[in-house]
């Protein structure tokens, strides 16, 4: 995760992310306060992706939802490979995933 000024200057390495707090952020970041949310969907304690939340100024990196192993089914408590945008409402963050839950793997377009 990376800040760079409009002119090109000042880039600054906010995180760098390992296995174990998130790999392959793919959705943008959503901004409240001096706070960036954003999603990983990879990584974390199962691999299947991570919620997380960092200062602007690249301090306090905090991994608030590590989604759960699934079962060969995929299926799980909570979903998998989170790949969408966030959404903050008050103080509650929206998101989907596109894999796990109730009803498990991919239901839809295949690769």
């Amino acid at each position: 995760m990376f800040a760079v000024n409009a002119d090109g200057t000042g880039f600054t390495n906010l995180h760098s992310f390992t296995y174990s707090d998130g790999a392959t952020p793919w959705a943008g970041l959503i901004l409240s306060g001096n706070t960036l949310y954003g999603t990983a969907i990879q990584g974390g304690r199962s691999g299947n992706g991570t919620v997380f939340a960092v200062n602007t100024d690249g301090t306090g990196f905090t991994n608030l939802h590590s989604f759960t192993a699934h079962d060969d089914s995929d299926i799980n408590g909570d979903g998998a490979y989170p790949n969408g945008g966030l959404i903050l409402s008050g103080n509650t963050l929206y998101g989907t995933a596109s894999r796990g839950g109730s009803s498990g793997g991919w239901h839809g377009v295949q690769d």
